[in-house]
């Protein structure tokens, strides 16, 4: 029994093996090679910069598996390019009918950095046959290349069966790019490349932006389009050029690009930096408080009488907002962005008698608030409307009762019996008490209304300051940027 159990296993052993050799199997066909360009800054699931393998083949289908997980895949004719984290150390390529081929990729001598990219040939057991393809162009003397590998001055290739995709550029051409299918009976390829004869500028800014290019304005240039990003101007000569570029309330900024074949696009970002300049502001005789408001900045001030402030601020439009206890508010806009002297004279006045009791006959406490007295106007006002309030509240009762007295009187003088018309008197006599409670009520009402009518009109006529105008004279000077705030009393 035993010798059959020896023989059997024997054979089993044998029909493995046999079976595995048949399988086919992937192999590394060349060295791996460190391309010398970066990879686009793709990051892991732990924020660090991914590496990449560039995996060229002639087998489509292939799968791929690392011990880190593969971060991203991108796939094109005969190239697969693979992210993987920079601490990756073994890649695992798959394909049907094929056994896995394990990658260490230490022993391969492939050390993998962030944005770092790697070249891998993979081949399967018969290698593909490669087709010599001709490349006819004009002009000649161009530079090729094949699947995104590096550019060769040359006409001929040899490459597998397949779509591959061919990139074609000359300076002073315009670059072609274009996706060949190579055969044994369509192997030579023509392309005529069109002559380059233009340069191109790309300015980026937002806002507005004054331009010059060689001292002219960029209104003048063609093929000038506006986006909102910037501007783009095309068609221009291979040359040097200086632009400068002007900003409300920034220093101007200058510089010189040169278009050449070899580069014939420039990109400006200019960095614009906003000019200072000092404020100060003077209050004499009162004390004054306000709010200095630009575009960009927000400044409180508080100046004591005859004191003075001084603010150290970026060019723009301002809002100056000046209050003093018992003057009515100022606000006034200017500008710093002219080293020009001005003078501006400004009146403030206290709140004027008669409009305050104009105000305060219209309603109570309104005149009392413009003359500044706000919480005197607003105790005239709430007692107001409140008796007001008051009145209406009962005026409405007093009608609501009227109806009622009428309809009992009515039962009363029509009863036809004295046992109703004890009922009928008792409910009469209940309602005439509250119409006149409701009536006393309502005339209450009127006189608080009037009496607090009439105090107002006494606060106002009596009680208010006299008319007088207060004269500021502020005076700016845009080359020390200095206001003085004069404040003066005439009664």
């Amino acid at each position: 029994m035993q010798k059959p159990a020896i023989i059997f296993i024997i054979f089993l052993i044998l029909l493995t093996t046999n079976l595995y050799s048949q399988i086919k199997k992937m192999r590394i066909v060349e060295r791996p090679i460190l391309s010398k360009s970066e990879i686009v800054g793709k990051t892991d699931v732990n924020g660090r910069y991914c590496a990449a393998i560039k995996v060229v083949s002639n087998m489509l289908g292939l799968a791929y598996e690392s011990y880190n997980g593969i971060v991203d895949l991108e796939s094109k004719p005969s190239v697969d390019i693979v992210y993987l984290s920079s601490n990756e150390r073994v890649l695992e390529i798959y394909k049907t009918g094929y056994a896995p081929l394990i990658i260490v990729l230490s022993e391969h001598g492939v050390d993998l950095e962030g944005k770092q990219m790697w070249e891998i040939h993979i081949s399967g057991d018969k290698e593909t046959e490669k087709i010599s393809v001709a490349f006819i162009t004009k002009p000649d003397n161009i530079e090729i290349s094949i699947n995104d590998q590096d550019f060769k001055k040359t006409d001929t290739f040899e490459v597998p069966p397949g779509e591959h995709i061919v990139h074609l550029k000359k300076s002073g051409y315009k670059d072609i790019q274009d996706t060949i299918s190579v055969t044994k009976d369509n192997f030579v390829f023509k392309y005529t490349m069109e002559e380059r004869t233009y340069g191109r500028l790309l300015i980026y800014f937002q806002g507005a932006v004054d331009i010059d290019i060689n001292n002219k304005s960029v209104d003048r240039f063609k093929n000038v389009m506006k986006e909102s990003g910037g501007l783009v101007i095309d068609g221009l000569d291979f040359k040097k050029y200086k632009i400068e570029c002007n900003k409300k309330f920034f220093n101007k900024y200058t510089t010189t690009v040169e278009l050449t074949e070899e580069d014939n696009i420039a990109r400006i970002r200019p960095k614009f930096i906003r000019k200072t300049t000092s404020l100060k502001l003077i209050s004499e005789n009162v004390p004054a408080n306000g709010t200095l408001s630009g575009s960009d900045i927000t400044k409180k001030f508080s100046i004591n009488a005859n004191d003075s402030t001084i603010f150290k601020i970026p060019y723009d439009n301002y809002k100056i907002t000046a209050e003093s206890k018992g003057y009515l508010p100022y606000e006034e806009e200017i500008s710093l962005i002219s080293a020009n002297s001005s003078k501006v004279n400004l009146d403030f006045q206290t709140p004027s008698k008669l409009k305050a009791v104009l105000r305060s006959v219209a309603f109570p406490g309104w005149g009392q608030r413009y003359s500044q007295k706000s919480i005197r106007g607003n105790i005239y006002s709430f007692t107001t409307l409140l008796s007001i309030g008051y009145g209406i509240y009962f005026g409405y009762q007093y009608e609501n009762e009227l109806s009622s007295y009428n309809e009992l009187s009515d039962k009363y003088l029509n009863a036809t019996s004295v046992e109703m018309m004890n009922i009928y008197y008792n409910d009469w006599n209940s309602s005439r008490n509250k119409l006149e409670n409701y009536r006393r009520q309502f005339l209450g009402s009127l006189g608080i209304t009037a009496l607090i009518y009439s105090l107002n009109l006494v606060d106002i006529s009596f009680y208010s300051p006299p008319d007088r105008k207060i004269t500021t004279d502020m005076s700016y000077n845009n080359k020390t940027n200095r206001i003085s705030l004069i404040f003066s009393r005439n009664f």
